[in-house]
């Protein structure tokens, strides 16, 4: 009796164990099967895409700055001559909303005495309007800001602070998807030869974020006061765009 009872527990020990040892295994084979099934293979690669073009948009800076005795003197100065320049940007077709002013000031000039001292000895009055210009040809865009200067000067103006030369929004967005389509590309491009390298195959795209477009303005130098008319050569600018694709494969 004592060794069939002993036979008895061995044996329900060893079933036990075994259960143990069963599930342990059914467990470990669940988490591989779910870690299989949950890990994705991808590839990340980031492209670029540039458009070169031309300027369909130019902004100018013009000004001047007189001096007088006193406050009201250089302002009245100053507002005879800026009204003529208005009405000369008017003349050559440059409409309202296309001239603003950016700055304008009055201030006090002093010199300064032996002792350390300041004194004022007068007054200057400085105003300086942003023209906006609009041509999709680059020759006339160039030629039109030459008559803004050459206008501005003969007005009086004696500031031109430079000219700047972009893109309108219509221009800028259209430009901008263009580079964007290049960009991604680009990227396909690039994952690809890394998937066949590696003997993977791309079945779709897990994310993807863009970089903003750049792209310089150009500058352009000019001469205020030149006899002849001033020569402005818009040049060309690239845009480029980039973007960060994930692609997953097999």
């Amino acid at each position: 009796m004592a060794l069939e009872q002993r036979m008895v527990k061995v044996t329900l020990a060893a079933v036990v164990v075994a259960l143990i040892v069963g599930s342990a295994y059914v467990g470990v084979a669940a988490f591989q099967s779910l870690s299989s099934a949950t890990s994705k293979r991808t590839i990340s690669v980031s492209g670029s895409g540039s458009v070169t073009l031309s300027p369909d948009e130019a902004q100018v800076f013009v000004g001047t700055v007189t001096q007088a005795n006193d406050a009201q003197q250089a302002s009245s100065a100053n507002a005879r001559i800026m009204d003529d320049l208005v009405a000369r940007l008017y003349s050559l077709g440059i409409a309202n909303d296309s001239i603003s002013t950016v700055s304008y000031y009055i201030s006090p000039l002093y010199v300064t005495r032996s002792n350390g001292s300041q004194t004022i000895v007068g007054y200057q009055a400085q105003h300086t309007l942003s023209v906006r210009i609009q041509n999709s040809n680059l020759d006339q865009l160039g030629a039109k800001v030459a008559q803004v200067i050459d206008s501005a000067v003969g007005a009086g103006a004696n500031q031109v602070s430079g000219v700047q030369f972009m893109l309108s929004d219509g221009k800028l967005k259209q430009t901008t998807n263009q580079a964007l389509q290049n960009a991604i590309q680009d990227a396909s491009s690039k994952a690809q030869a890394m998937a066949s390298a590696l003997g993977l195959r791309i079945t779709g795209v897990e994310s993807i974020s863009q970089g903003g477009p750049v792209y310089p303005p150009v500058y352009a130098l000019s001469v205020a006061g030149a006899e002849k008319s001033t020569p402005i050569m818009p040049g060309t600018f690239t845009l480029t765009a980039s973007v960060q694709v994930t692609y997953s494969v097999q």
